[in-house]
């Protein structure tokens, strides 16, 4: 598995995640990643540049257009070894796993080979090293590129995921939350280009301060009507069209009982915060 360390001269992070081909919500982030505010903080991107809809290419146009640092997802590894799926970790025969059938060939068939190139080099993990401490940047987990860790995920798996970091960094799940630990963090930015299945039509991006370990969630609306027509034109994943419209996805499979139950309703501004005595699940 090919790991790179960076050392940080910030101690700023911008995390994203889940762009999704999303266009609109993507150049919405862009225009907000360029105020004064966040004038040179690096980006970090967890993966999943593209998927559900229907700009996969200028999606990685973009990230690389704004030399956006980026690791593999799954989506990204299945393209650029030209996979036969998403390798999204969905159960077989599950709603999403059979709407993986109609985004992906598009975005095989729909992403240049020079991208495709460029996925290949994309390195699976990164240890950010700040003064003494160093953070992990994975995708699912640091054992699993595909691993859905959530809300609900219990303590001890989350503990032992973390045990060799400051703090993780990870994707995938789409949804944003912050697990505080005794000692370290586990931290998902939720996604730039799906809603977190809470009926919002929003956009999650994050702020981490290293130097104190703080993390500010951050959501943003957008144009998501104009996604949604792209999508009806070339009738391409209708069920995820959808979703920018309802807010909520096409299945939730991925999810138990407490995941449902905090995404009854909108997520805070905020973001999901959980402390290191979260224990509703063990």
């Amino acid at each position: 598995m090919n790991k790179i360390s960076i050392q940080l001269r910030s101690n700023k992070l911008i995390i994203i995640g889940g762009i999704y081909s999303n266009i609109e919500a993507f150049n919405k982030f862009l225009s907000i990643a360029q105020k004064p505010i966040y004038k040179n903080i690096p980006i970090i991107n967890t993966g999943d540049i593209f998927a559900y809809f229907s700009e996969p290419n200028k999606a990685i146009d973009l990230v690389r257009k704004n030399k956006i640092i980026s690791i593999m997802g799954n989506c990204e590894e299945s393209i650029a070894f030209d996979a036969e799926d998403c390798g999204c970790g969905f159960k077989k025969n599950s709603a999403c796993d059979l709407l993986t059938s109609q985004w992906f060939p598009y975005s095989k068939n729909n992403i240049s080979i020079k991208n495709k190139q460029w996925l290949k080099q994309l390195p699976y993990q990164i240890v950010l090293n700040y003064k003494s401490k160093k953070y992990l940047v994975c995708h699912g987990s640091p054992r699993k590129i595909n691993e859905f860790i959530l809300p609900s995920t219990s303590k001890n798996i989350i503990q032992n995921l973390s045990i060799n970091y400051d703090g993780v960094i990870a994707g995938h799940c789409g949804i944003p939350f912050t697990r505080y630990l005794k000692n370290s963090f586990w931290h998902n930015s939720g996604a730039i280009g799906l809603p977190p299945n809470d009926g919002t039509k929003k956009g999650w991006f994050s702020i981490i301060d290293l130097g104190n370990s703080k993390i500010e969630h951050k959501s943003f609306t957008y144009n998501h009507l104009t996604t949604f027509k792209k999508m009806m034109k070339i009738k391409l994943n209708v069920h995820y069209a959808k979703t920018l419209k309802t807010g909520y996805w096409p299945s939730t499979d991925i999810f138990k009982k407490y995941d449902l139950e905090i995404l009854k309703k909108p997520i805070p501004s905020k973001g999901i915060i959980q402390n290191q005595i979260y224990n509703s699940i063990h």
